[in-house]
């Protein structure tokens, strides 16, 4: 198993271990991307049942989408082929400006782009998807407040996804287990004990308020549906 890397690592420590020297390699999504791809993913009976997943092609839309004009595009566009429909693309790119991200790598956009396939395989709406970024993106803004000298571009998947788990938990009804997002994921970059650790980490640091205020929460999620065309639905009534 793979070291994890210094924020990784103060999140699931509570920021009590010195910080390492050097950062080591990230993990790569190419055998999660198999796995995700061929998955059905169960829960046992205490757990979501909604996790029923089916194969879905990857898409190629170098075509059909003028990544010059997306703020992330030339990070997300060598990493398309992990979308699973084109709407993802809108929704990564503009999930990343809603986080702040200074800086991503390629594993961290194929990362992100698997935990998005993940909740649409686990049949969540493209609302619920879009509230979830919207939830995980102002979760993230506070971690790098906090610690983002420390994350290295390689490292911002791992943080947005660990984000995406706790913003599903709090809003959905029914969720899939940490273990099932380890499984598909996280597999070989940590164990379930750290990120449940780190979890429990950006709790502490939003102070466990994990619900956002009114505005901002209608902001994210107005940015994000126009992004993926997804229909708003605060905006029907």
């Amino acid at each position: 198993m793979r070291a994890l890397k210094p924020t990784m690592r103060m999140l699931a420590q509570m920021f009590t271990s010195a910080t390492s020297d050097s950062l080591v390699e990230t993990k790569t999504a190419d055998k999660e991307a198999a796995d995700l791809e061929s998955a059905e993913v169960s829960t046992d009976a205490g757990s979501s049942s909604m996790c029923s997943t089916t194969r879905s092609s990857l898409i190629s839309c170098k075509d059909e989408i003028q990544f010059s004009e997306l703020a992330f595009g030339k990070h997300i566009e060598p990493m398309r082929r992990y979308a699973n429909t084109a709407n993802d693309i809108y929704l990564l790119n503009a999930f990343l400006e809603l986080s702040e991200v200074q800086d991503i790598d390629g594993s961290s956009i194929k990362l992100v782009l698997l935990a998005l396939k993940f909740l649409r395989n686990c049949q969540y709406s493209a609302v619920d998807i879009c509230s979830i970024c919207a939830h995980a993106s102002a979760y993230f803004v506070d971690v790098h407040n906090l610690c983002g000298n420390l994350m290295a571009p390689e490292e911002v998947g791992n943080v947005l996804v660990t984000a995406m788990f706790l913003a599903h938990s709090y809003i959905q009804d029914e969720t899939c287990p940490l273990y099932v997002w380890h499984r598909y994921l996280f597999k070989g970059y940590c164990c379930v004990r750290e990120l449940s650790e780190a979890v429990m980490r950006v709790m502490t640091i939003r102070r466990y308020v994990l619900r956002l205020a009114d505005e901002d929460l209608r902001m994210r999620n107005e940015k994000l549906c126009a992004a993926s065309h997804t229909l708003n639905m605060e905006q029907v009534y």
